[in-house]
C-alpha cells in the first residue's frame, strides 16, 4: 500500500566519492506531495567521527607530500632504469 504514495527515490551522489564512509542524500517523492524533507535527516557527526576526519585528511596529506619527494627524487625511476639495464645486458 505505502509504494501507492512513493512516486520515485532519489539517490544522490557521496559527498566524498573516494572515502569509504561517506554522507549521501536520498530524496523521496511522494505522490500528489512532492519531494519531502525530514525534520531531524541533517545529523551532526560526533566529535569522535571529526577527530577521525581530521587525523585521517592529516595522514593522508603526509603521504601525499612524502609521495611528491619521492617521486621529485626519482625514487620511482630507478626500478625502471634497473630493469632496463639487466634487459640490455643479456641481450
Amino acid at each position: 500500500m505505502i509504494r501507492e504514495f512513493i512516486e520515485k527515490i532519489v539517490v544522490h551522489e557521496r559527498e566524498m566519492p573516494m572515502a569509504q564512509p561517506s554522507l549521501q542524500k536520498v530524496g523521496i517523492h511522494l505522490s500528489f506531495i512532492g519531494e519531502i524533507e525530514l525534520p531531524g535527516a541533517e545529523i551532526e557527526p560526533a566529535q569522535e567521527e571529526l577527530a577521525e576526519r581530521e587525523r585521517t585528511e592529516k595522514e593522508r596529506e603526509y603521504n601525499r607530500q612524502r609521495y611528491l619527494k619521492r617521486k621529485a627524487s626519482g625514487y620511482y625511476d630507478k626500478p625502471k632504469a634497473k630493469a632496463v639495464l639487466s634487459v640490455a645486458a643479456n641481450q
